[in-house]
């Protein structure tokens, strides 16, 4: 994120424990509650897995590559042409090791790699910023809905999930935050299994 002083950077290289579900943290559900332990000074994050629908969570944060990252790894299958998929997730803010809320002053929160193939186009969803930044040439397509804007990639798949290709990238500043929501899915292209 950007270094101008007043934002807080979050980790979230520590792995999530499971706080309402089925008990089994190998098992990402709809409903389910995580805790995400010192994303920032005195700051756990809970992620709510709100919506799932026509996807499977394989892995809530998958720190192969860049773990202070929050990146779901998301798997989906049987997809007809022109149909959605997605998984949305919200994530609150509080005191570690409690439920209570805490205000972020300031928070960037950077989409990287919004990129597509022959098959479909990625298709992010997030809460209406104070502003937000692309690269200019841009492959992403912002469009504006109801408290949110949706980013959607082009046709051309990039290696990574990283700034490498800024032209896949969205940034979105916010104030006072105490709550975020993120949908993450595709728009299916063409017909495809997997």
């Amino acid at each position: 994120g950007p270094e101008c002083g007043g934002e807080v950077n979050f980790d979230f290289n520590a792995s999530p424990s499971e706080v309402i579900g089925d008990g089994n943290n190998s098992t990402i559900l709809e409903g389910e509650v995580f805790r995400f332990a010192n994303i920032g000074t005195g700051i756990d994050a809970l992620v709510t897995v709100v919506d799932i629908v026509g996807a499977t969570v394989e892995d809530l944060d998958d720190d192969y590559t860049n773990s202070t990252y929050f990146k779901p790894n998301l798997q989906f299958s049987n997809m007809l042409a022109d149909q959605e998929a997605f998984v949305e997730f919200e994530i609150q803010f509080v005191q570690s090791g409690t439920a209570i809320a805490v205000v972020v002053p300031e928070v960037f929160i950077n989409i990287n790699d919004i990129d597509g193939n022959s098959n479909l186009f990625e298709k992010d969803k997030i809460q209406t910023p104070i502003s937000y930044v692309i690269d200019s040439p841009t492959n992403v397509t912002i469009t504006e809905e109801e408290n949110s804007l949706v980013a959607t990639s082009g046709g051309t798949n990039y290696t990574g999930t990283s700034n490498v290709f800024p032209n896949n990238n969205i940034s979105a500043r916010y104030f006072d935050l105490s709550s975020y929501t993120v949908r993450l899915g595709i728009l299916a292209r063409t017909n495809f299994s997997n």
